[in-house]
């Protein structure tokens, strides 16, 4: 008896199924979703407690920190580099926070020191898209990202 050319009685419109056709199902349908879900290229935040990355664009490169990832009294950091990867202390950055109910457009930093600006960005529990605006000189960029913003902290959360 060949194990996979095992059948399956099964009612309805095909009388048989093999075991074979529902494995190839089942991978084709997990490729499909691991395809989906994409390699992190377009991160959003939704760890636990913190989140961070790191976006390189035309003039500088940009780490992104929001701690924590939970509603309310979070903070956002953006750490600016240059394109030799030294700090610019002299930018000018905006963040803007679109909801579907509320915007807050163009959050001045509440502090910078040695590159690092550091926004109270007080997001609300669910979906947030981010606008980040960068200039210094005559070089300017723009970043774009959702942020998702879990609703409470859990009970052992330490702030």
């Amino acid at each position: 008896m060949n194990l996979f050319a095992t059948t399956i009685k099964t009612y309805g419109p095909s009388s048989e199924l093999t075991i074979i056709t529902r494995l190839v199902f089942v991978f084709v349908c997990a490729v499909m979703l691991s395809g989906c879900l994409g390699n992190g290229a377009n991160q959003n935040l939704v760890e636990a407690n913190a989140y961070k990355t790191e976006r390189k664009t035309k003039n500088f490169t940009v780490g992104i920190s929001l701690k924590p990832t939970y509603a309310l009294n979070n903070k956002l950091h953006i750490d600016l580099k240059n394109d030799v990867g030294q700090p610019v202390t002299d930018a000018k950055v905006l963040v803007s926070v679109k909801r579907i109910m509320m915007d807050t457009p163009n959050l001045a930093p509440k502090s910078s020191a040695a590159g690092v600006y550091t926004f109270d960005t007080n997001m609300a529990e669910g979906k947030s898209d981010l606008e980040i605006v960068i200039s210094s000189g005559d070089k300017s960029d723009t970043i774009q990202m959702e942020a998702y913003i879990s609703p409470q902290l859990p009970p052992n959360a330490i702030q």
